[in-house]
């Protein structure tokens, strides 16, 4: 697991791209490799690198995607603030890249259901194989969570889902390296400085 799991599947994504390689089960490896500890890990940054790589080749259909978008929406729930930044920026990309899977984002809750209420919730968090994890049933209701977060930072950043995503002249990708530093502190700094520039100036 972590970024040694990583880096032997970066073994077989070179494999595959460069040389035909056939290896099916490679999402399903990859989709493994992601829970909460992710988020945590010194290696972080070389992880998350790497997973933007192998989410950006052509190949993943939208039913895989749609897996990692709610594999990456229910882990942000309990990440720390730098941690559901990055979930919140991958689920944006992935949105982005597939506009089928838009239908997660705009699906209505049905009457007399919340939208955080997991009993409701038709995605099988525990099912390893991403093709029946549900994904494309589901609804993002863990995203709408992030626009109320503690931190002020998480609850800003998540306002990029309310953007048309498949509007991509008026849209961009979030690059993940510039994010994969970040940590509590730098966040905490952040948001001081943001608010240091709006205080009003005393009479």
């Amino acid at each position: 697991g972590g970024l040694d799991g990583m880096l032997a599947l970066n073994g077989i994504f070179h494999l595959m791209t460069k040389h035909q390689l056939e290896y099916p089960k490679f999402y399903d490896r990859l989709y493994g490799l992601l829970d909460s500890s992710c988020f945590r890990a010194a290696n972080r940054k070389g992880f998350f690198e790497l997973l933007d790589v192998f989410l950006k080749s052509p190949a993943l259909p939208a039913y895989l995607a749609a897996a990692f978008i709610k594999r990456m929406s229910r882990l942000a729930v309990h990440a720390p603030p730098a941690g559901a930044i990055l979930a919140t920026a991958y689920c944006h990309n992935l949105l982005r890249r597939h506009p089928g899977c838009g239908v997660m984002v705009h699906r209505e809750v049905p009457e007399g259901q919340t939208p955080k209420s997991l009993d409701a919730d038709p995605f099988l968090p525990d099912e390893p194989d991403p093709a029946k994890c549900m994904a494309l049933e589901s609804s993002l209701w863990e995203m709408e969570m992030m626009r109320t977060h503690y931190h002020a930072q998480v609850s800003k950043f998540s306002e990029v889902l309310k953007k048309d995503l498949n509007d991509r002249v008026k849209t961009a990708e979030i690059p993940i390296k510039d994010i994969c530093d970040a940590n509590y502190s730098s966040l905490v700094h952040e948001e001081l400085r943001a608010r240091v520039k709006i205080a009003p100036m005393a009479s």
